[in-house]
């Protein structure tokens, strides 16, 4: 009888033990299973975040480039109107001197 005691009692270990491996690769799995979504989800914000920074981005970038183009007409405008101020008899001086050092 004590042979099948001590039998009985190491398959009841087994038993415990395999038992508590079963639940320790459950748990394992859960885990990984709780990791990998918590992951997936900030990669899904780490992506949107970034998407609205490049949209951001685009919308200063075109709000700049607008802001030099009005500028730039701005300063052409003020460029011409200075020009109409120049007295014709400078503007046919100017001329002729170049119209000179070209034949020369």
């Amino acid at each position: 009888m004590t042979q099948n005691n001590a039998i009985d009692q190491i398959k009841q270990k087994e038993t415990e033990s395999t038992e508590k491996i079963q639940k320790a690769k459950l748990d394992m799995e859960e885990n990984l299973v709780k990791f990998k979504k918590e992951q997936e989800a900030t990669i899904e914000n780490a992506e949107s975040q970034l998407g609205k920074e490049k949209e951001q981005i685009l919308m200063n970038a075109k709000s700049q480039i607008e802001q030099i183009k009005t500028n730039g007409q701005t300063k052409l405008k003020e460029e011409m109107s200075n020009l109409d101020n120049i007295p014709e008899d400078k503007i046919n001086k100017a001329v002729e001197g170049v119209v000179n050092s070209i034949t020369e």
